[in-house]
């Protein structure tokens, strides 16, 4: 049992539970791109998003509530996006620690615009000796048809790491900060499971850069 969801397997389990000991979060991010934004806003978004549950999350990305996900599927642009989780769940083993996600090379474009962008996984080991290195190696793609609510939606997918996972995102704003809000999928043999959302904070992001009106014009340009 993985938050809810039954693995298939017990060695689907075993990646489930990587997965959530990878996705907790600690402050600090040794080496990697210092963030424009201000250290109050950004323990403002870690703390609203530790308020969240899966339920909250999904709703939202589901353009429900007085803050709704904007539905369109975006590949953004190449760099280190910094990430704070919602709540996580109570079995998760903390001996390494989810930084954000690493957007790299597109490898599929149409016309001039990016369809699919190598990522991966920043990871800190906190088990000595401690390290930090990149883990979890996917894709970033567009979607037509998301698992909440059937609009377009990016997808990242693990074809080798964790095949029966995928996270969905769609951008929003949080702390009058334009942003990315996903949640990790696991598929199984009975369905497919939420078991953990992250929001991930963009390379260029600063204070209020929160567009006015949430269109797709103003918050899915890449």
């Amino acid at each position: 049992e993985v938050s809810g969801a039954t693995c298939a397997s017990e060695g689907a389990c075993g990646a489930a539970d990587g997965e959530h000991s990878a996705m907790l979060q600690v402050r600090g991010t040794s080496g990697l791109p210092r963030s424009k934004l201000s250290e109050d806003t950004l323990r403002c978004i870690e703390g609203q998003m530790l308020s969240m549950t899966i339920e909250d999350v999904t709703k939202i990305l589901r353009g429900l509530g007085e803050t709704p996900a904007t539905k369109c599927s975006v590949v953004p642009r190449a760099g280190f996006y910094r990430g704070f989780l919602g709540q996580a769940p109570t079995s998760a083993i903390a001996s390494r620690v989810w930084k954000g996600k690493n957007l790299k090379e597109c490898t599929v474009m149409r016309g001039d615009k990016c369809r699919q962008r190598q990522v991966s996984n920043q990871i800190v080991t906190k088990v000595a000796p401690a390290a930090e290195e990149e883990a979890f190696f996917g894709e970033w793609n567009i979607k037509e048809q998301s698992w909440v609510d059937g609009q377009p939606v990016a997808s990242i997918v693990y074809p080798v790491a964790m095949p029966m996972a995928e996270d969905e995102v769609r951008p929003w704003c949080l702390c009058n900060v334009r942003v990315y809000l996903g949640i990790l999928v696991w598929r199984q043999s009975r369905g497919e499971s939420p078991i953990s959302s992250f929001v991930l904070i963009p390379p260029d992001a600063e204070n209020n850069d929160c567009p006015a009106v949430h269109t797709s014009n103003t918050m899915c340009e890449e």
